[in-house]
C-alpha cells in the first residue's frame, strides 16, 4: 500500500498551543512513529481534515471495521461508518478545550454486523493562531466486552426477578461481616434501597442488636465453613412481628465471601403456633363432659388472642325436633372500652393454657351476650338466612359488611351489631349439631384467610366434644329416668314380697294354728284321758316347732346377710361335711362320690354361709332321690377361667323347664310343707360372695347345682380327690 496515501494532511507550521507542531515535516514524523507504534495494537488511528474526511486509516481499522485504506482514505468520512453523526463542533474553535473527548457509539462493519466502538478524538491546531486543522481518532473494538457486560446485566436482572419472585432474600457479606449486596426483597423486609443497607454490618442490617452473634448462621458458617441455619424474629415499625429463616454458605469468589438466603417463615411460626395451642385445647375438650364448660372452652378458643384471635364468638345449637338453630352461649365484650380494658389486661398479664382453661365461669360481659344470643332463632329451611344455609350445606361462609347476601341478615346484624362476620358449621359424625359465629367488630382487623382456615379446623374438634358433652347428657337423663324407674320397680317388688311373705305366712302360720287350736281343745275335753293328751300334745309340739321354722326360714330371708370372709380349703369344708351326713346317706341308701380337684386356690368367702349353701343342695337332693332306684350324689371341685367351681349333682327325679324358671323365687316350692325360701337364701348368699349359683336339671335324669366363687388365692399343691 502506498504509505503516502495513508498520511494525514501535511499542516503548515506553527509555533505555539496544544496539538501543534513546529513544521509539517515533524506531524508527519510524529504520525510516522504513531503508526509503527500502533500498526500491531488492537487500537485503529484515524486521521480526519477539517472537512472530517479520513486522511489516515491505520491497519487496525481495517481490523475493526473490515475496510482496507484505499476504500477509505479521501473518500469516506466517519460518520458514514456509524448510524448516527459525530458532534465536533466544539473542538474546532481555539484555544481547544483541555483533554479529549471521549465517546462510544455503534458503527457498521463490513460485513453489516455491529460493533460497538469506543472512540478517543484529539483535535489537531496549527500555527501560532492555534488554527484547526483536523482530528486524530483512536478506536477500540468493546463489542465483546459490552455483549457480555449486557449478558450479564440481563442475568443479573433476571436472578433477581427470580429472588423476588420467589419471595426470599439474599444478600453477600464480606469476611468483615458488612453487606455488599442485597436483593429487592430483602432490602424492602429490612430498611428500603439497597443502598441505605450497603456496608452496614449483619446485625444492623437484620435488625437484631440484641441477638447472640453465637447462634446467628452467618458467625456459625464463618467458623464450620458449611452451611448453616439460624431464625431470627423481628417486630417492624407497625408492630408487627415477623420471623425469618436464614441459610449461609461460603462463597470463594475471588476472596471469601458469604451468601445468606432469608425466608420468611412468619405465617408458618404463627400457624404451627396456633395449631399447637388450638390442639391443645381441643384436647382439653375432650377432658370434659359438662356441656356448660365445654361450650365456654370452645369460645373461648375461638376469642383467645394466642389461639383463635376473634373479638367475640357465637355458638348455636340444633335442635332436633324443632328443626331450629337455638342461640346458646356467647364469649366476649360487650362494647369498645371493655375491649380495649380486657386487652390491655391480658397483655399485661398474658396467663397460660392451663389458666386458660380454668376460666369455667362466664364474664358479666358473657352473660349480657350470652342472654341476647340465646333470644336469637331460626329454622333450618329459612332460605334467606346465612347461618341456615352455612348448617345445610355444612360449609364456612365469610360474610363481607357490604355482601348482598348480609344484607339479608338484618335480625342478627342488628341483634348482635355484626358487620363483616364468619359462620363456620359444626357437624359431628356427618350430622349437622350447629354454628359457630365470630367477628372482629371492636378491633376492626379484616377476617384473614388463615384465621377462617383455622376456624374450620378447629370447628370440627370443637364439634365431637360438644357432641359427646351432649351425649353424656342425654345419657346421664336416661340414667336418672332408669334409676327412678328402677328404684320403682324395686319398691313394687318389695311391696310384692312382703304381699307374697305376708300371704304365705298367713298360709303356713294358719294350718299349725288350726292344728294346734283343735288339739288344745281335745285335750280340755279328753284331760282325764293321759294317753290322748300325751299324742295331742306331741302333735301341738311339732306343729309348733313348723311354725318355728317358718318364722326363722322368712326372717333369713328378710333380713340382710352379714359375710365374713377369709381363705379357706374348700376340699377341706366339703369333706368335713362329706362326714357330718354319712349316718344320714347310709340310711337313705345315697352313694356319695368326691371329685374335689387338688390344686384349687383359697376361696376368700365365709366359711359358714358356704357351708349352710352346700347343706341346703344335699337336703334338696335327699328330697329328689327319694323314690329313685339308683341314689347317687356327687359333690366335686373344679377350677374355670372365671374362679372355683363347685358341684352338687343327683341321680333324682330332675326339674321341667317350668320349675326351673320358678326355682329360685322366693315362696316357690314342689315340697310339702316346705318354705320355698331354701334356694332364694342360698342365691342370696352367692350373690353376697359376688359370686352365682345355676341349675342344669332333665326330667328323669337328675340335676346338677354349680356354685361359682370368683375370689381366690394362689394355688395349692395337688392332693388326692376324696371318695365316700
Amino acid at each position: 500500500m502506498d504509505q503516502r496515501n495513508n498520511r494525514p494532511p501535511q499542516p503548515e507550521s506553527d509555533r505555539g498551543g496544544r496539538g501543534a507542531f513546529e513544521s509539517p515535516a515533524e506531524l508527519g514524523q510524529f504520525y510516522e512513529r504513531l503508526a509503527g507504534l500502533l500498526r500491531d495494537s488492537p487500537v485503529g488511528i484515524v486521521g480526519l481534515d477539517r472537512e472530517r474526511r479520513v486522511r489516515y486509516w491505520s491497519s487496525s481499522c481495517q481490523s475493526i471495521l473490515g475496510y482496507p485504506a484505499r476504500e477509505v482514505v479521501g473518500h469516506l468520512e466517519l460518520d458514514d461508518f456509524s448510524g448516527e453523526a459525530l458532534s465536533l463542533d466544539e473542538y474546532t474553535t481555539a484555544p481547544p478545550p483541555t483533554g479529549h473527548l471521549l465517546r462510544e457509539g455503534v458503527f457498521v462493519h463490513k460485513d453489516g454486523s455491529p460493533r460497538i466502538l469506543q472512540l478517543i478524538v484529539l483535535p489537531v491546531f496549527i500555527g501560532a493562531d492555534l488554527h484547526h486543522e483536523g482530528f486524530t481518532v483512536c478506536l477500540l473494538d468493546v463489542t465483546e466486552r459490552r455483549e457480555a457486560e449486557e449478558a450479564l446485566r440481563r442475568e443479573r436482572n433476571t436472578l433477581n426477578l427470580v429472588l423476588d419472585t420467589m419471595g426470599a432474600g439474599v444478600a453477600l457479606f464480606d469476611s468483615r461481616d458488612r453487606l455488599q449486596w442485597a436483593n429487592t426483597t430483602l432490602a424492602n423486609w429490612f430498611g428500603g434501597p439497597d443502598g441505605r443497607l450497603k456496608g452496614l454490618p449483619c446485625n444492623e442490617v437484620f435488625c437484631c442488636p440484641n441477638q447472640r452473634c453465637d447462634q446467628c448462621a452467618l458467625e456459625k458458617v464463618k467458623s464450620s465453613e458449611t452451611v448453616q441455619s439460624s431464625e431470627i424474629e423481628r417486630t417492624d415499625d407497625d408492630g408487627q412481628w415477623h420471623c425469618f429463616h436464614q441459610l449461609a454458605t461460603p462463597l470463594e469468589l475471588g476472596r471469601r465471601q458469604y451468601l445468606v438466603l432469608t425466608l420468611d417463615v412468619t405465617e408458618e411460626r404463627r400457624r404451627k403456633e396456633q395449631m399447637r395451642i388450638v390442639n391443645d385445647l381441643a384436647r382439653a375438650l375432650t377432658r370434659s363432659l359438662d356441656p356448660h364448660k365445654v361450650q365456654h372452652l370452645v369460645l373461648t378458643c375461638v376469642t383467645a388472642g394466642h389461639a383463635l384471635g376473634f373479638n367475640r364468638a357465637f355458638l348455636l345449637l340444633l335442635d332436633d325436633e324443632t328443626a331450629r338453630l337455638e342461640g346458646s352461649m356467647a364469649v366476649g365484650p360487650m362494647s369498645a372500652q371493655e375491649a380495649n380494658r380486657i386487652w390491655e389486661e391480658v397483655s399485661r398479664n398474658v396467663g397460660g393454657l392451663e389458666e386458660l382453661l380454668e376460666r369455667g365461669e362466664l364474664a358479666d360481659s358473657d352473660r349480657e351476650l350470652s342472654e341476647i344470643i340465646r333470644s336469637y332463632s331460626v329454622r333450618l329451611d329459612n332460605e334467606s338466612s346465612i347461618l341456615a344455609r352455612s348448617v345445610r350445606n355444612m360449609e364456612t361462609v365469610l360474610v363481607m359488611e357490604d355482601d348482598s347476601a348480609a344484607c339479608k341478615e338484618t335480625e342478627l346484624k342488628e341483634l348482635l351489631g355484626l358487620r363483616e362476620f364468619v359462620v363456620s358449621p359444626l357437624v359431628a359424625k356427618g350430622k349437622a349439631i350447629g354454628a359457630l359465629v365470630a367477628d372482629n367488630r371492636f378491633s376492626g382487623d379484616p377476617i384473614r384467610r388463615e384465621q377462617v382456615q383455622l376456624l374450620e379446623e378447629f370447628a370440627a374438634q370443637a364439634s365431637l366434644a360438644i357432641e359427646n358433652a351432649l351425649a353424656y347428657r342425654r345419657l346421664r337423663n336416661k340414667m336418672q329416668e332408669l334409676e327412678q324407674t328402677q328404684d320403682r320397680l324395686v319398691e313394687a317388688e318389695r311391696l310384692a314380697s312382703v304381699g307374697r311373705m305376708a300371704a304365705h305366712l298367713a298360709h303356713e302360720i294358719r294350718n299349725p294354728l288350726t292344728t294346734v287350736g283343735g288339739f288344745a281343745k281335745s285335750i280340755e275335753r279328753n284331760s282325764e284321758k293321759p294317753d290322748i293328751v300325751r299324742r295331742n300334745a306331741a302333735i301341738i309340739y311339732r306343729e309348733a316347732l313348723r311354725l318355728e321354722n317358718v318364722l326363722n326360714d322368712a326372717l333369713d330371708f328378710s333380713r340382710p346377710i352379714t359375710i365374713h370372709k377369709k381363705n379357706h380349703q374348700i376340699n377341706d369344708l366339703l369333706k368335713d361335711i362329706a362326714s357330718e351326713y354319712a349316718e344320714a346317706l347310709e340310711k337313705r341308701s345315697i352313694t356319695l362320690r368326691l371329685d374335689l380337684d387338688g390344686n384349687l386356690p383359697e376361696l376368700h368367702a365365709d366359711k359358714f354361709q358356704v357351708k349352710q349353701v352346700i347343706i341346703n343342695l344335699i337336703h334338696n337332693a335327699f328330697d329328689a332321690l327319694e323314690n329313685s332306684r339308683n341314689k347317687f350324689l356327687l359333690i366335686g371341685t373344679s377350677r374355670t377361667d372365671d374362679g372355683v367351681v363347685i358341684s352338687v349333682c343327683d341321680s333324682g327325679q330332675g326339674m321341667d323347664e317350668k320349675t326351673l324358671k320358678a326355682l329360685f323365687a322366693p315362696f316357690f316350692t314342689t315340697k310339702k310343707g316346705g318354705s320355698g325360701l331354701g334356694l332364694a337364701i342360698c342365691r342370696k348368699i352367692m350373690i353376697e360372695h359376688g359370686g352365682d349359683i345355676s341349675v342344669d336339671s332333665t326330667p328323669g335324669q337328675g340335676t346338677d347345682f354349680h356354685l361359682l366363687f370368683r375370689e381366690c388365692g394362689p394355688s395349692k399343691k395337688r392332693t388326692s380327690s376324696g371318695q365316700a
